[in-house]
């Protein structure tokens, strides 16, 4: 089949994009978490469960970020590109998706919104567990608006097998579950029971070597951390949902400033639509006691159509190429606005805000590819390995590293135990790698600062210093 040229001229927009933003964009820390752990659990048999023992998360992810880490060669580089090989098939579904609703026109402004917005070029792009979630909802979504033109479907069969793929990722799949059984009976009415009880029949099978294991009861642990308890609901706490609710609104506008045009829309019919995006929001707005945007991001595919509706509507009433021709120019200005000075827009943020953590504060990654630069630098005309010590301490910087020299005979990497590591810094250099605010008072003696390497605005810096001790 032929493809079109504007549709190619997205397709190659969207990748382009993402692969700048994954050369570009340092290892946040989450990310240096599940890639460290995904390589072990890949290269070493006795490890390979061990994201549901230590983490009380589900494995596959893990997997999949591991084995593209060793592949590559390259940690961030490899995990990453397995999460935007995982979201390609979203720019197809969202052309066809918005194509079947509101037509051809409307379906190339909704590739052109997923291309050019920030919020999905973050999520298919980093290796986090969401941006999974993020495909698989927007194939379950394709599947639900399709024609079902048989009492059991086809359509079915790929719901559940998405649901049961979605619960190997992470807990949060159950949003997926919920909004299958939503779909499910704004599609089919009457018949909606006995497709529900198919369609929950299939991830059950899918997820049983789960279920079956001693340790499954764990899984639950870790999304019960990120949730308000049943005790702080019955208590009815409004100023938690008043600051989730303003966090939503204000950083969709951030992530996605086109907002203002769903109000545009003259088909307001899309139930299905409205409903993929309101449930998992609400959701987390009612329940999260730490929110992020990414924990409700699988909805917001769902927004996607809505959106290029009502653009399209606004093109409509201006009649004017030249007002969409600078209408499409200042939204990609602003989308490399985001690629190329990422620190500057997630300053837009309040300083409250845990969005601003992917560049602005502990868990932000910048000064590690410098580090990387200088550790590999020293180490590459050494007659030894270079002995680098870290903090155990989960993310950035120690995870990193751990990922980074996983295989290398160059450096080796080891815990910060002082005491272990006195006799051996004793005879050959050691140095520890860090950041400065895990430096405490009884161990700041004994280390020398070599390189700092300063993140954006925090007085943070993340570090090598030579350990050193006196005989």
């Amino acid at each position: 089949m032929k493809i079109q040229k504007p549709v190619l001229l997205l397709f190659i927009a969207f990748i382009l994009l993402r692969l700048i933003f994954i050369i570009a964009f340092p290892p946040f820390t989450d990310e240096s978490l599940y890639i460290r752990w995904g390589q072990l659990m890949v290269d070493n048999p006795t490890y390979h469960w061990e994201s549901i023992q230590r983490f009380s998360r589900q494995p596959l992810a893990f997997w999949l970020f591991g084995l593209g880490a060793i592949l590559l060669k390259n940690p961030i580089i490899g995990a990453r590109l397995v999460m935007l090989l995982a979201n390609i098939p979203t720019f197809f579904i969202i052309l066809h998706l918005t194509k079947r609703m509101f037509g051809e026109r409307t379906s190339l402004i909704a590739a052109a919104i997923l291309a050019l917005s920030p919020l999905f070029i973050l999520t298919q792009t980093l290796a986090i567990m969401d941006g999974f979630l993020f495909t698989i909802s927007a194939v379950m979504l394709f599947l639900i608006t399709s024609d079902w033109k048989r009492p059991v479907p086809y359509q079915l069969i790929g719901i559940g097998i998405c649901i049961g793929v979605s619960l190997w990722i992470k807990t949060t799949g159950l949003f997926l579950l919920a909004l299958a059984i939503t779909g499910i009976i704004v599609k089919a009415k009457r018949q909606s029971f006995i497709q529900i009880i198919i369609m929950s029949l299939i991830p059950l099978l899918i997820v049983l070597p789960l279920i079956l294991r001693p340790d499954f009861m764990q899984l639950f642990s870790e999304p019960g951390s990120f949730m308000l308890t049943r005790t702080e609901i019955l208590h009815f706490p409004i100023s938690i949902w008043t600051s989730n609710t303003i966090s939503t609104i204000f950083g969709l506008l951030i992530y996605i400033p086109l907002l203002f045009t769903l109000p545009m829309m003259r088909k307001r019919s899309n139930t299905t639509l409205l409903l993929w995006f309101l449930i998992p929001t609400i959701a987390i707005i009612l329940l999260g006691n730490n929110f992020r945007i990414r924990y409700f991001v699988l909805g917001t595919i769902a927004l996607i159509p809505l959106l290029a509706a009502g653009i399209s509507h606004l093109f409509e009433l201006r009649n004017s190429t030249r007002f969409q021709i600078i209408f499409w120019v200042i939204y990609t200005a602003y989308s490399i606005y985001f690629i190329s000075a990422t620190p500057s827009f997630f300053s837009l943020f309040p300083k409250g805000s845990g969005e601003r953590d992917y560049a602005l504060s502990w868990p932000s990654g910048y000064g590690i590819p410098d580090m990387i630069n200088w550790i590999d630098s020293h180490a590459s005309n050494a007659s030894q390995p270079m002995i680098i010590a870290v903090f155990d301490s989960p993310g950035n910087p120690s995870d990193y590293l751990l990922a980074q020299y996983y295989f290398s005979h160059k450096v080796r990497i080891l815990f910060a135990d002082f005491e272990k590591l006195k006799p051996v810094a004793l005879q050959i250099p050691v140095y520890l790698a860090t950041r400065s605010t895990l430096i405490t008072p009884d161990i700041k003696s004994y280390l020398d600062p070599i390189k700092l390497f300063h993140k954006p605005a925090t007085d943070e810096t993340v570090g090598i210093y030579r350990v050193t001790f006196h005989q």
